[in-house]
C-alpha cells in the first residue's frame, strides 16, 4: 500500500527515537514521563492498525525501561478531518495483537509487559470522541461503577495539536525537526497559510538544516 504524505513524514521523522521521545514526554503525564527511560526508547517493527484506516492513520511500536520492567507504547497518528468514536476500542484490539506477539516471541511468559496507547490527533475540529474505553459501554453510569472492576478500563493519553498556537508548538521540548513536522500537520489543509506562516519559523528550519542529515530532513518536510 502507499503511504500518504502524512503517513510517510510521521514515520520518517517519529521513528527516531531522538524524535519520538520528546513528543511522548510532551504527550504523557510528566510523573509518569519521569519514571520512563527514554535513553532506552526504541522501534519495533511493524503496524497494528486495521487497513480500512490506513489512508488516514499510521502506527509506530517502542519499547522502553519503565523503572524495573520493560514497556511498550503503541504511538497512532491519526490525521483526518473527523474524529473516530470507537477509537479507544480499536486501540484495545490493537494492544491485544502486540501481546500476541509478545506472548509468541516468549511462550512461557506469566506477566504480560504494560502498554501505553498515545493519539497524536490533527484536525478541522479537534478531537470530540470519547478517549475512554468505559465511556463507550452502552450502561448506566450507576451500574457501571458497580462493574467497573469486572471490564476494561484504560484512557488513552490524547496529544491533540488541532488548536495549538504557533507559540505552544514552538515552545515544546522537542528536537526542531519534531516541532516543524508537528507545525506543518498543523496547517497542511491549507498550503497557502502555512507558506505564509513560514517566514515566523525560519529559525526552526535553520535549526534543522544544522543538524546532523537536516538538509535531507527538510526535503522529506517539503515534499
Amino acid at each position: 500500500m502507499t503511504p500518504t504524505p502524512h503517513d510517510a513524514l510521521f514515520k520518517s521523522t517519529f521513528g527516531q527515537p531522538e524524535h519520538a521521545a520528546g513528543a511522548l514526554r510532551q504527550a504523557l503525564p510528566a510523573a509518569l514521563a519521569d519514571r520512563i527511560d527514554f535513553a532506552s526508547l526504541a522501534l519495533q517493527p511493524g503496524s497494528f492498525i486495521d487497513e480500512a484506516l490506513a489512508a488516514s492513520h499510521s502506527d509506530l511500536l517502542f519499547t522502553a525501561r519503565l523503572e524495573r520492567a520493560s514497556l511498550f507504547i503503541h504511538v497512532l497518528f491519526e490525521h483526518q478531518s473527523t474524529t473516530h468514536p470507537l477509537m479507544a476500542f480499536r486501540l484495545l484490539t490493537y494492544m491485544v495483537r502486540i501481546w500476541q506477539g509478545y506472548l509468541e516471541r516468549h511462550p512461557r511468559a506469566t506477566l504480560l509487559p504494560a502498554i501505553l496507547p498515545v493519539v497524536l490527533h490533527h484536525s478541522a475540529g479537534g478531537w470530540s470522541a470519547a478517549v475512554s474505553f468505559q465511556d463507550l459501554l452502552e450502561v448506566p453510569p450507576e451500574t457501571l461503577r458497580l462493574m467497573a472492576e469486572h471490564v476494561p478500563q484504560f484512557r488513552f493519553v490524547l496529544d491533540d495539536i488541532s488548536q495549538e498556537t504557533d507559540e505552544a508548538l514552538r515552545a515544546r521540548a522537542m528536537t526542531a525537526l519534531g516541532r516543524l513536522v508537528l507545525w506543518c500537520f498543523r496547517y497542511a489543509r491549507n498550503p497557502e497559510d502555512l507558506v505564509e506562516r513560514l517566514s515566523a519559523w525560519r529559525d526552526v528550519v535553520q535549526e534543522v538544516r544544522r543538524a546532523p542529515d537536516g538538509g535531507a530532513a527538510l526535503v522529506r518536510v517539503w515534499r
